[in-house]
């Protein structure tokens, strides 16, 4: 496998962590109720979590797909 399929084949746990995490905030910021401070807390705790995975999945996919593909042609 190219360096991009190995990146797609790993990212794909991580990329479904990011994708659950924000589907917990936005359900919890459209539930319309009230959030005490902890609440508050833990939703920015999970959008910093989120937000760092995105940015480490960012680097690590400029990286592995800067690399040039192995040439398909016949030999």
């Amino acid at each position: 496998m190219t360096t991009a399929e190995d990146f797609l084949v790993d990212a794909e746990p991580r990329i479904a962590f990011v994708r659950d995490y924000l589907i917990a905030i936005t359900g919890a910021l459209s539930s319309g109720n009230a959030f005490d401070e902890r609440a508050a807390s833990a939703l920015f705790r999970l959008a910093d979590a989120a937000l760092d995975e995105i940015g480490t999945l960012e680097r690590e996919f400029q990286k592995a797909f800067s690399e040039p593909f192995p040439s398909k042609q016949p030999r």
